[in-house]
């Protein structure tokens, strides 16, 4: 009796086995949208179970599943649907559009807003227009991609200063440039302009502080313009502000799992134009040739003339006597201003890894930049450094954090008019030198005391001002911002944000002995300086969102207060200089003032 129990049971078991077994089928089909074109890319889940796939370029599926179970089909921004699997191996889907997606941007406070239930104008401009560019100066990248954004540099170098104005100027005391906030945070992106100690004239050819921004490191950039920017930043967004979100200070991740990409670029950079010049007629005056003056309209180089070699002058007879009393032929060198400038060469290096899921977002990012101008001398280097996380903690609270650092050298021989130490410039130097002066094929300095040597005894060589003077700016620059937000319900959100933000600029600026153009050129001159800036900002906010008051109206609101604190401690020195050595006493500056 017990015998006969047992395989009963057993035969019982596994009969259920077997029918469970044949239940299962491999289910196909298309999925399509309501005007019937094939969707690729959506997605198929056995619900209840671990079992899924997507819908490959056609539309079309395949899944193994039971009769009695039910097939999840959705896609982005169509509703879902769930069909039992029944009796037939074919379930073909159509899906229909839910609610239409309305465009989300970051708004003032790094809040994100419906573009069109804004009540100001607002450009916005993402992260496709911004990477992989051949500039390092986000301000160059936004040229020309915005309406009534201007962006003018003022040097023309590599990592020099550049001027950005939002719909034309509006300050009178010159100062135009637009707020720049990064992750929520004010980002200080003023330009330390160095000050002649002897004149007060300041030089141009100094970094502006958004250089220390990476744009292969940013998610989106987004403009205000006018009255609006006034009102939601005060007196600091007077002249427009540019809000940037970076990739580490997006709260959201636009894509779950891990993502790793890495880009190199290499390019050339070459001067764009140069003055038409003229190659009939060489140095001197009223058809007279005269070999020292600055003028080309002397005589026309249309005869058999030879005049006295540049370098044949007395002053010059013991450095280079082999000069003296030549006769060199009167001809145009057609080609002196054009290859004095070089073809420079960048390369720029972007990381970026990200990890995504339900609960916490992180990334990373690397850029490195490394940047040769066409003008001889100028040069510059980046590093950046970020790290970004996004965590949903317990109790409804959001927590976002951003980190960066960046560290940057800017070399470039003087450029401006006046420079802040004296009337000399490359530009100048060059752009205006006789048609019939061999620069590249005469020397440039003196090989017993290093002087310059030059056709004219008040200008320097433009090639020995490349080789003796220069402006450099070191900067390393650290900047964070947290913030701590929870939902109180469903209409109100309070945020707390702290925001750092400080960096060491270190300028300096040298010409060695034996300049002819100032008394700061003739004795040497090395002038140095020190800055460190602090910044720390704080904002507590309550968010109102999402009040419906009628079918037509909806209330949002933003309520908070704001700290923000400044310090900026600088320290300078100026001395003389001799053939690159100090002597006599140094004189202290107080540039704080």
């Amino acid at each position: 009796m017990k015998t006969s129990l047992r395989w009963s049971v057993l035969f019982f078991a596994v009969t259920c086995m077997s029918a469970s077994l044949w239940a299962q089928q491999i289910v196909s089909g298309t999925v399509t949208d309501e005007s019937g074109v094939p969707m690729p890319g959506a997605t198929v889940v056995v619900e209840g179970t671990n079992t899924g796939t997507t819908t490959d370029f056609d539309g079309n599926y395949q899944i193994q599943a039971s009769q009695n179970q039910t097939l999840v089909v959705s896609f982005v921004g169509y509703g879902s649907q769930s069909i039992t699997v029944g009796n037939s191996s074919t379930v073909n889907v159509q899906l229909q559009a839910d609610n239409v997606l309305s465009e989300v941007v970051v708004t003032a406070q790094n809040i994100l807003r419906d573009k069109k239930s804004l009540g100001y104008a607002m450009t916005d401009l993402k992260s496709e227009s911004i990477e992989n560019r051949p500039e390092a100066d986000i301000a160059r990248v936004l040229s020309g991609k915005i309406a009534g954004v201007n962006v003018v540099s003022t040097g023309g170098t590599v990592g020099g200063g550049t001027n950005i104005t939002i719909r034309d100027a509006v300050s009178i005391t010159g100062n135009n440039q637009p707020l720049f906030v990064v992750d929520g945070i004010p980002f200080d992106s003023s330009t330390d302009l160095q000050s002649d100690v002897t004149t007060g004239n300041s030089s141009v050819s100094a970094s502006s502080r958004f250089l220390d921004l990476d744009p292969n490191n940013i998610t989106n950039i987004s403009i205000l313009k006018g009255l609006s920017a006034t009102v939601l930043y005060g007196n600091a967004g007077r002249n427009g502000v540019i809000l940037v979100t970076t990739k580490g200070g997006a709260s959201k991740s636009t894509r779950k799992g891990f993502e790793f990409s890495l880009s190199q670029s290499t390019f050339y950079n070459e001067i764009s134009d140069l003055p038409d010049y003229q190659n009939i007629y060489g140095q001197g005056g009223d058809n007279s040739i005269n070999v020292g003056y600055v003028g080309n309209w002397g005589g026309r180089f249309d005869g058999n003339h030879s005049v006295r070699h540049h370098y044949s002058a007395s002053r010059l007879a013991e450095a280079f006597p082999e000069y003296q009393g030549v006769q060199v032929p009167y001809k145009s060198f057609k080609d002196n201003v054009k290859n004095f400038f070089r073809r420079g060469i960048g390369n720029t290096t972007a990381l970026n890894i990200s990890k995504g899921s339900e609960n916490i977002n992180y990334s990373f990012s690397f850029g490195h930049n490394d940047e040769e101008g066409y003008i001889p001398g100028n040069s510059f280097k980046r590093d950046n450094f970020g790290l970004g996380v996004s965590s949903k903690l317990d109790y409804n609270i959001q927590l976002n954090a951003s980190f960066k650092y960046t560290t940057s050298l800017f070399k470039t021989p003087p450029i401006a008019a006046n420079n802040g130490t004296g009337n000399f410039s490359i530009f100048t130097r060059t752009l205006f030198i006789p048609r019939n002066l061999d620069l590249e094929g005469l020397p440039y300095q003196n090989p017993i005391d290093g002087s310059s040597v030059y056709y004219r005894t008040d200008q320097e060589n433009p090639l020995w001002l490349v080789n003796n003077s220069q402006e450099s700016i070191k900067n390393n620059r650290f900047f964070s911002s947290v913030s701590l937000g929870i939902e109180l319900n469903p209409y109100f959100n309070l945020m707390y944000r702290v925001g750092y933000d400080t960096y060491n600029e270190n300028q300096k600026f040298y010409i060695n002995k034996g300049g002819v153009s100032s008394l700061i050129a003739e004795q040497g001159f090395l002038r140095t300086s020190s800055a460190v800036n602090t910044v720390w900002d704080h904002s507590l906010i309550l968010n109102l969102k999402g009040v419906n008051l009628s079918d037509d109206i909806d209330l949002n609101g933003t309520f908070g207060v704001n700290s923000n604190s400044n310090n900026l401690e600088k320290t300078g020195l100026a001395s003389s200089i001799s053939a690159g050595f100090f002597y006599g006493s140094f004189q202290i500056m107080d540039l704080t003032k």
